[in-house]
């Protein structure tokens, strides 16, 4: 999921979703890619557990609610936080409004207020909020199947295909953004909390770039090189090659 796909979401929402329902599924998508969540890091899978599940009092605005400069989420349990250290992910302010992670979770808890032990978010439309019977049935308010529903419809709406596109695609969204924006590897690592180089799994690149580079393939000066008397150093024996600090 990239950018275009996130307009393309917000579109359909805005036409199809009641006001609530709307502020929670935007809200969810901007924070998602933002932060490159796991779907369980932000939804329900089950009965709700507090020592698990994103809750809205997981959320802290700073310095201040009414005027933040960033926000800090913490996650308490992730696929790959097996002793439950949690983590605390910091998001900040964009310069595009409606690109703005922060700016959207404002929205949401102005729009939807919800007490601090209440899930992070509510997809349930209003009817259903009011049903004791219709509550009963659905089970929690943030599940993953109501979010992944959701994201298939508006997609449909738009005419987007989305057979590849899952809540995970977030996640793969993000890692990709900062790599076209040129955020070196560490970075990358750090912000989407990967232990290994797996992330090059989730990441691609533009066909754009590829097309920049490769234009540069055959714009190498045509230069006299002595390979016997100055061997070219290999990528590989770099790992070997000592260098001055």
């Amino acid at each position: 999921v990239m950018e275009w796909h996130m307009s393309k979401l917000a579109e359909s929402a805005n036409r199809l979703l009641q006001p609530k329902v709307k502020a929670n599924f935007l809200c969810a998508i901007r924070v998602a890619f933002a932060a490159m969540l796991r779907i369980s890091e932000f939804t329900v899978k089950g009965s709700l557990d507090p020592t698990r599940h994103a809750l809205r009092s997981d959320v802290k605005f700073l310095p201040t609610k009414e005027n933040p400069t960033h926000v800090q989420f913490t996650v308490k349990v992730s696929k790959t936080d097996q002793f439950r250290t949690t983590a605390v992910l910091s998001l900040y302010k964009a310069t595009d409004p409606d690109r703005c992670p922060v700016r959207a979770l404002q929205r949401l808890f102005a729009e939807d207020p919800q007490p601090a032990s209440a899930p992070l978010f509510n997809f349930r439309h209003d009817q259903a909020r009011q049903n004791p019977v219709s509550a009963s049935f659905h089970g929690s308010n943030a599940t993953r199947k109501m979010f992944a529903d959701l994201c298939d419809t508006m997609f449909l709406y738009a005419g987007v295909k989305s057979m590849y596109l899952k809540p995970h695609s977030f996640r793969q969204g993000g890692a990709t953004a900062l790599l076209a924006a040129g955020a070196p590897e560490h970075i990358i690592k750090t912000m989407g909390r990967w232990r290994s180089d797996c992330w090059q799994t989730y990441a691609f690149t533009d066909p754009a770039i590829i097309a920049t580079w490769a234009t540069h393939i055959n714009a190498q000066a045509c230069v006299e090189r002595d390979y016997d008397a100055h061997p070219p150093t290999r990528v590989a024996d770099y790992s070997t090659t000592t260098v001055p600090c």
